[in-house]
């Protein structure tokens, strides 16, 4: 008899078939090449007017299995426990979630929904056994041309970023967090990276993590 697709996985499960860690997980969907989900039950949604009345109207209430952002959700990935403020429905677009109806979640209640997973298997070619995520190669001397990366070395730039910050704690300036992404970004991939993409993403980086 024929089993089912599970709605979703677990992370760890699929950091194991994709031979990656969880928290390289974590930095792909904070990177955005990677949507991590929820599971909700009968949550309440809200959206402004656009009325010259001001306020905000509620919506139908959310269930089911639901993305989530990962900038948001990054710090659960070091044993904190979050707040979900937005999430999005399949098909569909973020919503803003009424004050009262906004979960707390912990790595264990985050997870991969079964479309994420066939979108992510074929967007980086993985398949059903032995898979491996591509990871850059080895650090050698830099090459002069510049271009645009592809999109695994982005995936490992932010597991990087995020675990740089780990390790060493928030920089003094915006622009220490900038020189180091540049140096790694030679050192690792053997190119030169365009330095206005990479000071770009670590502004992102620096607005959603040191900012809010």
């Amino acid at each position: 008899m024929a089993v089912p697709e599970k709605p979703f996985y677990a992370l760890d499960e699929m950091a194991e078939r994709w031979s990656v860690s969880v928290n390289d997980l974590g930095s792909f969907a904070v990177g955005g090449s990677l949507n991590l989900a929820v599971v909700i039950h009968n949550l309440q949604s809200v959206r402004r007017r656009t009325s010259a009345s001001s306020g905000r109207s509620r919506t139908p209430l959310l269930t089911g299995v639901v993305s989530v952002d990962g900038m948001e959700v990054w710090r659960a990935f070091k044993g904190e426990t979050v707040m979900v403020t937005r999430v999005r429905p399949r098909n569909g677009s973020f919503k803003e979630l009424s004050e009262e109806s906004c979960p707390r979640v912990s790595l264990a209640d985050l997870y991969i929904s079964s479309e994420e997973k066939r979108r992510f298997e074929t967007a980086y070619r993985l398949g059903a056994e032995d898979v491996e995520v591509p990871m850059p190669s080895p650090p050698g001397k830099a090459r002069s041309q510049r271009g645009k990366s592809p999109s695994h070395v982005w995936d490992a730039f932010w597991i990087e970023l995020s675990d740089y910050v780990y390790r060493e704690g928030r920089p003094e300036t915006q622009a220490e967090l900038i020189r180091h992404m540049l140096d790694w970004f030679v050192e690792y991939t053997n190119t030169l990276p365009d330095e206005s993409t990479v000071r770009k993403k670590v502004q992102r980086y620096w607005r959603k993590t040191f900012l809010n």
